[in-house]
Parts: structure tokens; C-alpha cells; sequence
């Protein structure tokens, strides 16, 4: 009878929560700190420019990371056929 009780309970509880709605809550901000510039937020007097190079920059080092990454790793295939040559040349 408990897990019935229980099964009773749980489904009274999912149904209120499933009937109340919240609204989000509405933050301020000061506009004279802050200003918006293409939904993002930036302290008054921030270069744009260097902002945007300083991410080109970031998306060029990792896009060349990658690439060392790519071009300097070997696949588990070419790892065994080296090993079985270096085991061959021993004998």
C-alpha cells in the first residue's frame, strides 16, 4: 500500500510543477557603465577592432594546432606497422 501512497504522491507533486509557470527574472544595468554592441556586452571605450583580431588570432592558433595535430600524429594502423618492421629488422 506505501508504493501506491507514494506513486500518489509523486504524481500530485510532477503535476504541480508542470502546472506553475515562471517568468525569468528581469535584471538591470546601469547603461552608462555598460553598452550592448551586437548582444554582447563591452565596458564603455573598448576597442572593437583589437577585439576582433584578438579572436581571429585565437580561432588561427587553434585552427593550427589542429593541424600540427593532424599532420604529425600517426593512426593506430601505421603505429603497429612501424612496430612490426622494427621487430622484423631485430631478428
Amino acid at each position: 500500500m506505501k508504493t501506491r501512497e507514494k506513486k500518489k504522491q509523486l504524481h500530485v507533486y510532477l503535476k504541480k510543477l508542470r502546472n506553475k509557470k515562471t517568468k525569468p527574472k528581469i535584471r538591470k544595468v546601469k547603461q552608462e557603465v555598460i553598452y550592448t554592441h551586437q548582444n554582447g556586452f563591452y565596458p564603455k571605450g573598448t576597442d572593437m577592432k583589437e577585439l576582433a583580431q584578438n579572436v581571429i588570432n585565437e580561432y588561427k592558433a587553434i585552427r593550427e594546432r589542429e593541424e600540427a595535430l593532424k599532420t604529425n600524429t600517426m593512426s593506430g594502423e601505421e603505429y603497429l606497422k612501424c612496430k612490426r618492421k622494427r621487430k622484423n629488422d631485430r631478428i
